[in-house]
This record gives structure tokens, sequence and C-alpha cells, in this order.
């Protein structure tokens, strides 16, 4: 099927069947954090807007304050209003779409949604428009690995996708899968990703729409998804869910490293039983969270200050020492290399590992005909609860 064909099926699905449930979503977080529209510069202010997935809303909201300090400081005779709120990454693809959203940067979960953000905007405007973002920085990452409970840990010794796979085929299993929905969250579309990866025995890299048609492949993804008891509208949701539900509900689950480190210790005061990553041996895919300046959408064009106050914030201020440092006590890892991992954040005690190098990095296939098929794909191979 060629590209546009399914694009046209996914936007008239999402109208059809979420339309009325993103909506809502949206008008919360609009209303809570203040959408573009209802939030007003005065006069000789810039109004900056950045739009955020919501796993990196606690270092967001610390380095608001510090950006707005480092700008006076940089440039005393300009002056800025911060509009910085979450969203997830799909449902922000949609509202900026739609006009909802307005943001001068916006910051997926990962790299992965770029692309499909151009085609998508390329394919509603006109012949000749410009592609809708052209500048993209990446300063931090989270690798999406399995939380399991140390017991399970220690029960069954896991280590990769297909000892999760081996232990499905037991009755009954000992496993109780969830992720997030792959069609509104990036950390349940790379966790299929690295299902079909885990399949084919493949680096992610190499995947092409063949594996998501191969029937051996699709037999697998269906007999590993068997097991699933939830799939989350976001990520942070999910994990509180795990917390929740305790080592006899939800046993495993696709979760990025950061919420691994940040509710460890809650889930062991809870349960006694703290939530440990398993870094699969076949590999995990890297969340990258770019910063991407919407350069070529019409609220940006001829408005020469927005756009100097959104490349300093990508070009300079993100890669500023200290605010990279701020990122990884919220347990993401940095680029930069010259900053050292604080031990006490990325440790066994808090239910991760401090050096992931020898777990292969996986990355998502940027080829859309294989990326707009993913959420059909699980659609297809999932379990209807």
């Amino acid at each position: 099927m060629e590209p546009s064909n399914v694009m046209k099926r996914l936007k008239a699905r999402r109208q059809r069947q979420a339309g009325a449930l993103l909506f809502f979503t949206c008008f919360i977080v609009g209303f809570i954090a203040g959408s573009l529209s209802s939030t007003k510069a005065s006069e000789g202010e810039v109004l900056f807007t950045i739009a955020y997935s919501s796993e990196k809303e606690g270092w967001m909201e610390q380095i608001k304050q510090k950006f707005l300090d480092w700008y006076a400081a940089k440039y005393p005779d300009e002056h800025i209003k911060l509009n910085f709120f979450p969203v997830g990454s799909r449902d922000s693809i949609i509202a900026i779409l739609n006009g909802q959203y307005k943001p001068a940067i916006w910051s997926p979960a990962a790299s992965t949604w770029v692309p499909i953000l151009n085609y998508l905007w390329q394919q509603q405007s006109p012949a000749g428009a410009p592609t809708l973002t052209t500048i993209n920085a990446t300063a931090i990452y989270s690798p999406i690995v399995v939380a399991t409970w140390e017991s399970i840990m220690a029960a069954y010794n896991l280590s990769s996708m297909w000892d999760m796979y081996n232990l499905t085929l037991a009755s009954p299993s000992p496993i109780k899968l969830a992720h997030t929905d792959p069609r509104s969250s990036n950390s349940g579309f790379c966790a299929i990703i690295m299902e079909v990866a885990a399949a084919a025995r493949k680096n992610s890299t190499d995947l092409t729409l063949n594996d998501l048609t191969n029937t051996t492949i699709q037999a697998w993804v269906k007999q590993f998804e068997s097991v699933a008891v939830q799939y989350g509208t976001s990520t942070g949701y999910l994990v509180q869910s795990m917390l929740q539900s305790g080592p006899s509900g939800i046993t495993s689950a696709f979760l990025y490293e950061n919420l691994i480190i940040e509710k460890s210790g809650d889930a062991k005061a809870q349960w006694g039983d703290g939530i440990v990553a398993m870094y699969p041996a076949e590999g995990s895919v890297h969340s990258d969270h770019p910063f991407c300046v919407l350069d070529g959408a019409p609220w940006m064009a001829n408005n020469q200050a927005l756009m100097n106050v959104s490349t300093r914030f990508v070009n300079l201020f993100l890669m500023e020492q200290d605010i990279l440092e701020l990122a990884t006590h919220h347990g993401f890892r940095v680029y930069n290399k010259t900053i050292t991992l604080p031990v006490d954040v990325f440790s066994s005690a808090n239910g991760v590992m401090y050096n992931i190098s020898s777990i292969p990095k996986m990355d998502v296939p940027r080829a859309t005909n294989f990326t707009n098929r993913v959420a059909d794909f699980w659609l297809m191979n999932r379990p209807v609860f």
C-alpha cells in the first residue's frame, strides 16, 4: 500500500475513533498548562512556547527559570515570556496539524516522530510549502527497557526478549505484560519495534516492511502480546499502574529507564520489592528527545525575534553543562561524554545499570512505509480485552 493511502486511512481512523478523547485530553492539558491561544505576552515581550513529551516534565520545569535568567543575562534588552507544557508525542502531532497548538519548539520523546510530522504536514499543505521543522537538536536520551520486579528477575533470570517469549508459552504464564498504546505513545510504538526486531533476530535498523508481513514474525508477536494485561495511554500513567498493582499485577512493562530510576524506591517502600530494568540482550531503542524548532510553520514566519529565542535555546542554552548535568539527576543520559553520570542516580539501588555500552542500540527505521504500519501491525496481533 502506498504511504499516502496508509496515511489517509490512519488520519480517518484517528478522526473517527479518537477525536473526542483527544479533544478532551488536549483541552485539559491546554487548560492546565495554557495554550498559545490563551497565553498572551505583554507588549514588547516574545511569547516562547515549547510542547514537550511528559516524561521529561520534572527537568523541563526546573530549567524554565534557568532559561529566563540565562536569557536576561545574555540579552538584557530582549524580554520573553515562557509557556512550556507537557503533551504526548502522538497527541502533540495531531494538535499541531489541527492548529490547536502553535509552539515555537516541539520536543517529542524520540526523533522517530520528526519525519512523521514533516510528512503529514506536507500532505496537508499546499504544494511548495516549506518543511515544518529543519532545525533539530538532541542532547539527552533514555533507553526503553523492560521494567520488572526484583522477585521476577531473580526467579526467572530474565535477560532477553526471547526469555520473556519462552515464559509466555507456560500455562499459566508468569508474565503479565504492559506497554502503552502505540497509536498515541512513543514507548509503546518502540516496544512493538523491539518485539519485531527480536522475532526477526535483527537490529531494528535493518527491519523492512516485509518483516511486518512475515507470518512467522506475526505469530511470534501475537504470542508475546497474548499475556498483555494493559495498554496505557501514557508511560507515566503506566508506571503508576505498575506501582498500584504490585508484583501480582503487571510483572513486565516497557518503560523509559529514567522512570525506573524515579520509581524504584517507591516500589520498594510500598511492596518490599523493587522495580528493576531488564536491558534486552537483543538491544534497546534510545528515546533521544529532540528539540525541534518549527521554522517552517506560518506562525514562525516573519517573526525573527521568536526564531532568535528558539535557535538560542536549542543551540546554546540546551548545551550548557549545568543544564545537562541537571538532566542526569532526573535519570537522563547525555550525549556530551565530558559529563559524568551521577553514581547515586544510575545505580543498582535505583534498579538500573550505570554502564550500558554492552547493550546494542536500536534505531527506529526511518522509512515511512515501515513506521506508518507499526500501529496497524499491533492492532492485528494484540489481544482484545
